[in-house]
């Protein structure tokens, strides 16, 4: 089976060439494709572990800023205050 791959190139915003070429690799999605799919679910995993701890991280902070109660309901005074003093003037 032939796939057709064409490239263009551009030149001030105006098509200046165009490439076209027939390749014929059946197995085009095995070695390219898939592992392509591979290293983007092991990135993902490493997105999926990074975001954890940055929400872990931001939540301890934010009990231990004091913006929580002893039972960990948030205390909405002190963040809204927090806020407040920290809006520039103005706004």
């Amino acid at each position: 089976e032939f796939q057709l791959l064409s490239v263009s190139a551009t030149r001030n915003s105006r098509p200046s060439i165009t490439v076209s070429i027939f390749i014929y690799d059946p197995k085009l999605y095995v070695d390219i494709v898939e592992p392509l799919g591979h290293d983007a679910e092991k990135h993902n995993v490493l997105f999926q572990e990074e975001k954890a701890k940055t929400h872990n991280r931001l939540t301890r902070d934010f009990m231990l800023g004091g913006y929580c109660d002893a039972s960990g309901a948030i205390d909405w005074s002190k963040v809204v205050s927090f806020v407040s003093k920290n809006i520039p003037e103005g706004h």
